[in-house]
């Protein structure tokens, strides 16, 4: 069975969140490996990140003001996009 983890379901991709953050997907699995993001494994090869695990993890981080504000941008566009579609 295949679960598709999209927004709709409160959830992030690997690939979204490394994109809005602006690092590569090795530095998400060091961040995820050294508990510094929060996420939910629905199988071994799909991982998703909630929103609110992603906003924690912005404040908590000493990442630049740049890729703070570029991950905010991420999380308020998915919303306005996901509460456009109902």
């Amino acid at each position: 069975m295949r679960l598709d983890v999209d927004i709709k379901s409160g959830f992030f991709t690997s690939r979204e969140v490394a994109d809005g953050l602006g690092i590569s997907l090795r530095t998400l699995k060091n961040y995820r490996d050294e508990g510094r993001i929060q996420y939910h494994k629905f199988s071994p090869r799909r991982i998703g990140y909630a929103k609110q695990h992603i906003w924690a993890f912005l404040q908590t981080t000493h990442c630049s003001f740049y890729m703070k504000e570029r991950a905010k941008k991420l999380l308020q566009e998915s919303i306005v996009k996901y509460n456009s579609s109902d």
